[in-house]
């Protein structure tokens, strides 16, 4: 019997080359690695199911990032009270736009930079981790949060202006929150490019 030949696939092989990077995010959502691994498999069924929806290959990144902060916030609404982390965009872009906003638990004043961003809302959560942690480029940033919502409910597209904007109101009430409680600065800037924000958190993390 010949031996069965099996034919490349350059998209199945590109999506398992995310894995690693996607279930990192997805931890950081989960906060738990079984979890994050569970929403991954997920990810990966609903991303090979919709293939025919990716509309250009170069954003497949931001793309499979899309679907997989949609299979999180599926998964923790049905372990979390409604209104917690999983929250919607368009309810974040509202509450942004009325002023500024204390999203965060005043227990302590021991709190981390980690941990304010672990307690926003998870839509501006995944903005931020995407963008500082992960490196997503504004248009990769803009193409994970259009999978789900095409537009919001203003008529919208989430462009790669919006996201920044966003991006930009979230990071200043990091740094005001930071201040507040005596913490330092944040070591990134609300517009450092991906390299620079890299770079920075290298120095930061070397104490130079």
């Amino acid at each position: 019997m010949a031996d069965v030949i099996q034919t490349p696939d350059p998209f199945l092989d590109a999506l398992h080359a995310l894995g690693p990077a996607v279930k990192g995010y997805l931890s950081r959502m989960m906060r738990n690695p079984m979890d994050a691994e569970d929403v991954w498999q997920e990810t990966q069924l609903a991303a090979v199911r919709g293939r025919d929806q990716l509309r250009d290959v170069e954003k497949l990144r931001g793309w499979v990032y899309g679907i997989a902060r949609n299979c999180a916030k599926e998964a923790l609404r049905k372990r979390l009270p409604v209104g917690d982390d999983a929250s919607d965009l368009d309810d974040a872009v509202e509450a942004l736009a009325r002023g500024p906003k204390t999203w965060w638990r005043r227990t302590s004043n021991k709190s981390t930079l980690r941990d304010l961003i672990d307690e926003l809302p998870l839509d501006l959560k995944t903005l931020v981790v995407l963008r500082v942690d992960r490196e997503l480029d504004w248009e990769e940033v803009a193409e994970a949060f259009a999978e789900e919502l095409g537009t919001t409910r203003t008529g919208k597209p989430m462009t790669a202006a919006n996201a920044r904007k966003m991006y930009d109101r979230v990071t200043d009430e990091l740094r005001d929150e930071m201040r507040a409680r005596g913490l330092r600065r944040t070591p990134w800037s609300s517009s450092c490019s991906a390299t620079s924000c890299s770079r920075a958190r290298a120095r930061s993390t070397s104490g130079r």
